[in-house]
């Protein structure tokens, strides 16, 4: 019983996510990358990321994500200037261009 409500949670975040995928803004997100010259520079040589990359780059936050939430229930996973968190049964998907903290 107990794993069948996990795997439903776990397929409702899979939703969550390509819903987060679907409408995340790619155009605006390579716009700014552009305007400010943030590259990466894993590809082969220094460059902003096409719409594939950032894709592939999500999906791979998302999946790092998902399999720490298995054990603690809470997870982000982040890289460059993305951010994937799986928390409280949701998903979010962020690209964030200024944060500070203070804990």
């Amino acid at each position: 019983m107990l794993i069948e409500v996990f795997y439903n949670i776990i397929k409702q975040m899979k939703k969550q996510f390509k819903e987060c995928m679907k409408h995340l803004n790619y155009d605006k997100i390579i716009s700014v990358m552009k305007f400010l010259d943030w590259k990466w520079y894993s590809l082969t040589e220094p460059a902003v990321p096409n719409k594939k990359q950032i894709k592939e780059n999500c999906k791979y936050l998302f999946k790092s994500a998902l399999a720490e939430y298995k054990r603690s229930w809470r997870w982000i996973s982040a890289t460059w200037w993305f951010e994937v968190e799986v928390q409280n049964d949701c998903v979010s998907v962020k690209f964030i261009l200024d944060y500070w903290d203070v804990d």
